[in-house]
């Protein structure tokens, strides 16, 4: 009898509390539950971080893109006031003045049918932004520097072109990338921009007109290529280095 107690192992199973009986020696109590708290608090903080980064990035591309409204806005503004001033230095007809007003729109007209299509068909939005901005720009600096009723009738045709390829991209390209909730509000934003551009165009040509009568209409049409630069350097650099759109 004696022999068979020595030989009987003692069991302190159920001298241990709750579940920890069955636990391994291996797996300390509660080291689980605090490992899922930390992986979730550290998951809250990713989430919480990236809808602040993405706020960021909806802010640069409406600034960005919003130019294109602008652009758009302040070209078909400014000629109003800079009509005067260009019909006494190149002495220009009624059918050249209207040649030099016409000549925007019918290029943008023309553009947004056949160049801005293309562009986006098969180079993407994102190329035909840049292509829009730099040929606005260039047609700006033109028009700056215009010496003749020809070169000024050139760089109207330019500008016209850069305007119907951004007023077909930067809608389009801001309803693709933006997030369902703040979609419409930044397609808005890119059409209030447009008359925006109109009233700073009615604003510069006023005081161009006062503080250069004559020349005054150079800084009018050359001022477009500030805007449109660094909405080329928007898109084409910090643009794809920020969003990781391409």
């Amino acid at each position: 009898g004696q022999l068979g107690m020595m030989q009987t192992k003692p069991s302190y199973k159920n001298t241990i509390p709750g579940d920890m009986a069955t636990l391994s020696p291996l797996e300390p109590a509660g080291l689980d539950d605090n490992s899922a708290c930390d992986e979730d608090d550290f998951e809250h903080f990713e989430r919480v971080q990236r809808q602040v980064h993405v706020a960021r990035k909806m802010k640069f591309l409406t600034l960005m893109a919003a130019l294109g409204g602008f652009l758009f806005g302040y070209d078909t503004g400014v000629v109003s006031g800079a009509m005067l001033p260009l019909r006494r230095t190149f002495q220009l007809s009624p059918e050249q003045q209207e040649v030099v007003v016409s000549s925007t729109v019918l290029a943008a007209f023309l553009s947004s049918l056949s160049l801005a299509p293309y562009l986006n068909e098969y180079r993407g939005r994102r190329q035909a932004v840049l292509v829009a901005a730099a040929v606005f720009g260039v047609g700006s600096v033109a028009l700056g520097f215009a010496t003749s009723y020809g070169s000024l009738v050139l760089g109207r045709l330019l500008v016209g072109v850069g305007i119907g390829v951004a007023s077909v991209t930067t809608p389009v390209y801001l309803a693709e990338v933006a997030v369902p909730s703040v979609r419409g509000r930044l397609v808005t934003i890119n059409t209030l921009l447009i008359t925006a551009g109109q009233f700073v165009a009615g604003m510069v040509d006023g005081l161009f007109d006062e503080l250069a009568p004559e020349s005054g209409w150079r800084w009018m049409l050359g001022l477009a290529a500030v805007p449109s630069v660094i909405m080329f350097w928007g898109f084409g650099s910090i643009y794809q280095n920020l969003l990781g759109i391409s």
